[in-house]
């Protein structure tokens, strides 16, 4: 079971990756709007394994840094566990030596032995899963940029600051950028009690001119935090019995929210289940299976707020 979760690990980063222009045979992933930051920060920890789609890796951050915000690294990292700090680190530290980006890192972090050849990869804009690109091209890296993206996700959704706390931007800055689009007439601004919420305007106009009237927004921090705990199961599969249940009980905790943030069915409850360690186990098959096939209900475009109280 572990290793089928590791497979699925790799299958959907090999698919996201070749969606974003690398080498690559599957592309599972048309359908969504494919967020780079989140998945930079997962991709060298869950990639250790596979050498050739982590030389891809750097290959196309060597070559598209410039397309990457790094206060945005910066947020993403503060969330991140330490394995995942220290492999992003690693990789920085590296792109750092061969082609002088400037990523976060520590000062344990040193270079991979050897920095993979340059061949830089093509970026495939016009692609509907690169929108948060396009919108790039159009408002610049950043702020800016990514919160527009938000918003079109969300366009029958009234949102605010803190709804977008885990773009890794500080709240201040999200809130400023919000009022600034209300203030030039892109936003419509709405008060609900002390809450200033936001809703971009002429939603449809903005997906037509971006080309993303089919394309879902999924959560990507979300994903690639539960894909990442999900491969914790693959490391207690071969402990005793009462440790697995233990671990797999602590586990399903964190998988719990992720699991609701996405969509998803809930992860078994684990008071009072002996079973708790094989049960996990197989949900988080079946999900990251999902995943890697792009079927998962995850990649669906969000919903509307009316349909997710009325689902609720």
């Amino acid at each position: 079971m572990g290793s089928d979760l590791q497979l699925h690990a790799i299958d959907l980063l090999w698919s996201l990756w070749t969606e974003l222009g690398v080498p690559g045979l599957t592309r599972r992933h048309e359908h969504v709007a494919i967020d780079p930051e989140p998945l930079i920060v997962a991709s060298p920890w869950i990639a250790e394994g596979d050498a050739r789609l982590r030389d891809e890796v750097h290959r196309w951050c060597a070559a598209h840094a410039d397309r990457i915000s790094v206060s945005r690294l910066q947020g993403l990292l503060r969330r991140a566990t330490p394995e995942v700090r220290g492999a992003f680190g690693q990789l920085a530290a590296t792109l750092a030596v061969s082609s002088g980006a400037r990523w976060p890192t520590a000062p344990e972090d040193v270079p991979w032995p050897r920095a993979p050849d340059p061949r830089p990869p093509a970026l495939p804009t016009t692609r509907p899963s690169l929108a948060r690109l396009r919108v790039r091209a159009l408002a610049g890296v950043g702020a800016r940029a990514d919160v527009v993206a938000e918003l079109l996700g969300r366009t029958a959704v009234w949102t605010t600051a803190s709804d977008l706390d885990t773009l890794g931007y500080s709240k201040r800055n999200v809130a400023r950028v919000l009022s600034e689009l209300a203030d030039a007439g892109l936003a419509r601004e709405l008060a609900d009690g002390n809450a200033r919420t936001f809703q971009l305007d002429c939603g449809e106009a903005w997906t037509r001119l971006l080309h993303v009237e089919e394309v879902g927004w999924p959560h990507w921090d979300a994903v690639m935090r539960l894909v990442i705990a999900l491969l914790s199961l693959a490391g207690i599969e071969r402990r005793p019995a009462t440790v697995r249940r233990v671990e797999a009980a602590k586990v399903s905790e964190v998988l719990r929210p992720l699991a609701a943030t996405l969509g998803l069915a809930a992860p078994p409850a684990p008071r009072g289940d002996p079973e708790i360690d094989a049960r996990l186990r197989a949900w988080a098959a079946e999900q990251a299976g999902a995943l890697a096939d792009g079927t998962s209900v995850a990649f669906r475009v969000r919903a509307t707020h009316e349909e997710r109280v009325s689902a609720s």
